[in-house]
């Protein structure tokens, strides 16, 4: 049985592929074990919030299916899912927080006492390792390190 791929070389791998298709990769999760999931998250145009539709969802997993290293990817009995990030998708990467600037956000965070504490709030800026919140509970800016934080993921207000 092949290596397992790592994560860069998959979206290295799979980046020209999206882009043929018009979409663009939000993100990549692992096959976690020899039965687990590669998840491949995808949106289409320039903007985030742009998504991608079933049939690009389909398409771009067909041709996934259809490269030679696909073993390396999803080795032994693991499954392939290609979808979109979702409305209320999973802030990861840098990028991911930067193009959130404006966004309303949950965060878990990592504090002194090594316990974790929830902050929801509208991320103000990111970069540099840091973001600034305006945390809705006090109304006050906070800092906070992207090293500290454990969970983070848009919190859309259905109204």
């Amino acid at each position: 049985m092949p290596e397992r791929m790592s994560v860069e070389k998959i979206w290295e791998v799979l980046n020209p592929l999206a882009e043929k298709e018009g979409v663009k990769i939000f993100d990549i999760e692992p096959a976690a074990g020899p039965a687990g999931v590669l998840r491949v998250y995808i949106y289409g145009g320039e903007a985030r919030a742009s998504t991608a539709g079933l049939e690009q969802c389909a398409r771009l997993s067909k041709k996934m299916l259809d490269l030679e290293c696909i073993e390396e990817m999803i080795p032994g009995e693991c499954t392939l899912e290609v979808s979109t990030p979702g409305i209320n998708r999973k802030l990861r990467r840098p990028e991911h927080f930067s193009e959130a600037v404006g966004e309303r956000v949950r965060l878990t965070v990592r504090k002194e006492d090594d316990k974790k504490g929830v902050l929801r709030g509208t991320i103000k800026s990111a970069g540099d390792g840091s973001l600034e919140v305006e945390d809705e509970t006090s109304h006050q800016t906070v800092s906070v390190s992207l090293s500290d934080i454990t969970e983070a993921r848009i919190d859309f207000l259905f109204k």
